[in-house]
């Protein structure tokens, strides 16, 4: 799971890279907003916002049915299950 977080991590760090005055910075931010997303956030940006084909989000989606077992109550947000703590540099 830790190369999807990588890939969704870096994929947000060039879409928001311009914004920023330095890569670090950048980069703190994009581990930031994975760790607030849920599932169905991933889902929506991958479809909406980056316009991943219907076959990329599929892809996706397979790998995050490991995260449909949690209870609603307890449903972790996505960066939290993939362990980002591997890649925090910043």
């Amino acid at each position: 799971m830790d190369e999807l977080a990588a890939t969704l991590v870096t994929l947000h760090l060039y879409q928001i890279l311009p914004d920023y005055p330095s890569v670090t910075a950048a980069l703190q931010a994009a581990q930031t907003w994975l760790r607030g997303l849920s599932s169905d956030d991933v889902l929506h940006w991958l479809q909406h916002d980056l316009k991943a084909t219907e076959e990329e989000v599929e892809a996706v989606k397979d790998r995050l049915y490991l995260f449909e077992d949690d209870p609603p109550s307890q449903k972790p947000v996505i960066g939290q299950r993939l362990r980002l703590s591997v890649y925090n540099w910043g």
